[in-house]
């Protein structure tokens, strides 16, 4: 999935991200979003989109929910993602 999204990422309008995740219904699917494009070196194209996040209320989310829940609450990262599995971009 990394690799997709690392290939995806050039095409990516920041101001257009924001609008989508104002419509999308999952915020934790918004965080790992932004968490996973930050990650992969893609700063500007999610700047928009975490102060957007900053003004909703949201909470802590595991990176994969469907791997084993971390023992550790704590985050580390502006996005409140709890990384519970190894991320390998493949490129």
């Amino acid at each position: 999935m990394t690799t997709v999204l690392q290939e995806l990422a050039e095409g990516i309008n920041p101001q257009t991200l924001e609008e989508v995740a104002g419509r999308f219904s999952s915020l934790m699917a918004v965080q790992r979003l932004g968490y996973l494009l930050e990650f992969l070196g893609h700063p500007e194209k999610v700047h928009p989109l975490k102060e957007w996040l900053n003004n909703q209320k949201h909470h802590a989310a595991l990176l994969d929910p469907g791997a084993h829940d971390s023992s550790s609450k704590v985050t580390g990262n502006d996005w409140k993602i709890i990384v519970n599995t190894e991320i390998d971009p493949d490129l």
